[in-house]
């Protein structure tokens, strides 16, 4: 599959956060935690949340309150297609926000909201249920549902991955600068790559093309797994993981790696699953800029991270010895 795209839609291709897109990956993340078997040696459900990026047990609560919450987030996190009333493309220009999103969802014709959403549940690998596809009004209550699932799962904890997120689009828009389009996409997902001069490749299915007039979208997550494409309204849009979810980690985490390198210098190195200048290091973590700076230069020292300029900005990356190295914490 293929995104073609015109002149005018390469000039208004930019990278973006979408709350919404946040929210959707969280919640089949999260739902998909929630089955996986507990382990021999149960974590606490502090444990189990930062791990997951979410409060689990919230989550249980959040989804068991309402039928419709559990049946829909069953679908989203167990189907190949994900309904077009969520699948919502952000604009060309301007900052996108949740409020924004939910009024484009709660506007859904109720026919083709339900005729999306079937198609979803044709695509789900497991038995969906269907009885609450008969619920009047479903957009608004689908719409409604979402914005509940915001205030009591994320909100608390969006200006943290609001800051991971700008971390993952400051990076890839410097990029653009100095190796193109190609090297701004390049590792973002899989099977996923910028075919020069102005088209995407989303997958490795040639059979269909489809050419973009209006504009496309990269719009990270904090989710490390998980892709999805999104056509309109208006635009496409590619949602992937910015591999965020380590640096949402505590510093005080990583205690082996931790007792190795020393606290400080283990939570710069864990906090490295995406590029990042030395200042927003510090903003992230908290520590002084200086002690930030002196952490990274025992890193690269010790043959653990490099450093590399784009644009007017130096990012620091892990090597394959330190990708090594934070993998025997996972």
């Amino acid at each position: 599959m293929r995104f073609v795209l015109t002149p005018g839609a390469l000039a208004r291709t930019r990278f973006v956060v979408s709350p919404l897109a946040e929210l959707i990956g969280a919640l089949a993340s999260g739902v998909t935690a929630l089955e996986q078997p507990r382990r021999a040696r149960p974590l606490p459900s502090s444990a189990i949340s930062r791990a997951e990026g979410l409060d689990l047990d919230a989550l249980h609560r959040w989804r068991t309150a309402d039928p419709l919450h559990t049946a829909f987030t069953d679908l989203i996190a167990h189907t190949k297609w994900f309904p077009d009333l969520i699948g919502l493309a952000p604009p060309a220009t301007g900052e996108v926000s949740l409020v924004g999103e939910l009024a484009q969802i709660a506007a859904w014709d109720p026919q083709a909201a339900v005729s999306t959403l079937e198609d979803s549940v044709a695509a789900a690998w497991t038995p969906q249920q269907t009885a609450w596809l008969a619920a009047p009004d479903l957009p608004s209550r689908i719409a409604a549902a979402l914005g509940s699932a915001w205030e009591q799962l994320l909100a608390a904890d969006w200006p943290r991955r609001q800051r991971i997120l700008r971390r993952e689009i400051a990076f890839r828009t410097a990029l653009i600068g100095t190796t193109g389009w190609a090297g701004a996409v390049d590792g973002i997902a899989r099977d996923v790559a910028w075919e020069d001069p102005d088209a995407l490749l989303v997958s490795h299915r040639l059979d269909r093309s489809l050419t973009v007039s209006s504009h496309l979208c990269f719009v990270p997550t904090t989710q490390v797994r998980g892709r999805w494409t999104c056509d309109g309204p208006v635009g496409v849009a590619l949602v992937y993981g910015a591999r965020g979810s380590r640096a949402a980690v505590s510093p005080r985490t990583g205690k082996a790696l931790g007792r190795l390198l020393g606290t400080g210098r283990a939570a710069v190195l864990l906090a490295l699953d995406l590029p990042a200048t030395p200042s927003q290091l510090h903003a992230d973590l908290g520590y002084a800029l200086g002690t930030v700076g002196g952490h990274l230069a025992v890193l690269e020292g010790a043959g653990l991270v490099h450093r590399a300029r784009t644009g007017r900005e130096v990012h620091y990356r892990r090597t394959e010895l330190g990708e090594a190295l934070v993998g025997e914490q996972g």
